[in-house]
Parts: C-alpha cells; sequence; structure tokens
C-alpha cells in the first residue's frame, strides 16, 4: 500500500474548511500560508493567504484517496485520471515547509522550469535546492511543486548558494 502526500484541488477560498474537515477525519494536512501584510484604507493588517491558492496536501495511503473527495469543499485529488492519483515528492513538501516556516519573507512566484538548480550552504534554509533566479534588486530562489505548476521564492544571497 503507497502512502504519500496527495494533492487536493478545493473549490475557491476552501483550503482552510478543507482543511478543518480532513483533520476531523483524522487525515494528515499540510497548508502552506504565506504571512503578508496588507494595507487597508486606516490600517495594515497580516493575512494568512495560501501558497498554492485552491490547493492543499493530504498525507495517506493512495488507496484511500476516495475519503479525500468526499470531503465538502473538495474539487479533486490531483492525478493522470479522475481514479488515479499523483504523489508529491516529500523532498518538495519538505522544501515549502521549511520556506513557509522560516522567518524570511516568502512570496508566491510563477511556477518555471528554466534556470538554474541550485543548494543553499549556509543559513535557515541550509540544504535546501531550488532555482536561482534574478529579480531587479537581487536573486530570489525558487522551490517548485511540479504537480500543481505553482512555486514560491524567497530573497538570498548569492554567496548562500552552490550548484546542485
Amino acid at each position: 500500500m503507497q502512502t504519500g502526500w496527495l494533492a487536493v484541488w478545493t473549490r475557491a477560498h476552501h483550503e482552510k474548511t478543507v482543511r478543518d474537515h480532513l483533520d476531523a477525519l483524522s487525515v494528515e494536512t499540510f497548508l502552506p500560508l504565506l504571512h503578508l501584510e496588507s494595507r487597508r484604507r486606516d490600517r495594515r493588517a497580516t493575512m494568512d493567504i495560501p501558497a498554492f491558492p485552491g490547493y492543499l496536501f493530504a498525507h495517506l495511503p493512495v488507496s484511500d484517496a476516495s475519503i479525500v473527495k468526499t470531503v465538502r469543499g473538495v474539487v479533486q485529488v490531483l492525478g493522470p485520471t479522475p481514479t488515479e492519483y499523483s504523489i508529491v515528492p516529500d523532498t518538495q513538501i519538505e522544501a515549502v515547509r521549511r520556506l513557509v516556516e522560516s522567518r524570511l519573507r516568502v512570496d508566491p512566484f510563477p511556477y518555471m522550469k528554466v534556470g538554474s538548480l541550485v543548494r543553499v550552504k549556509s543559513g535557515p534554509l541550509k540544504g535546501l535546492e531550488g532555482v536561482l533566479v534574478k529579480k531587479r534588486s537581487g536573486l530570489r530562489l525558487v522551490v517548485d511543486v511540479d504537480l500543481l505548476c505553482q512555486s514560491i521564492a524567497t530573497e538570498i544571497s548569492a554567496a548562500d548558494v552552490e550548484c546542485a
């Protein structure tokens, strides 16, 4: 019986509700949230928004994926067909987890395959692998979740990375 992280596609803005329902069913979930500052007219607030809008991850045996599909707000468990499911590699889940739990500024980033694969050699993200891209003011480390075709990114110093 194969167990792994399944990507769960949810209805718009239902990620937290689906997570809560799956938690109630004793299904391990991971909903990466980004802590972003929001400027309202008269105040600033910190908002927790999903890193991958419309998606969360559930860790369970693939044979039990049909349980997830019965939860209100779930559109589909991702895979090549509606009855076959793809597993997100543990390394990608762990990389996303470490990024969102770090105290670094993390932003959504468009998915990409072009660029150099690098490994972080120092700092709080030591050992992570990602794609290094250039942004106006500096460099960014991009971590991809291939199955979702989405990524997240953080600023990083060129001195902290090496070729993977």
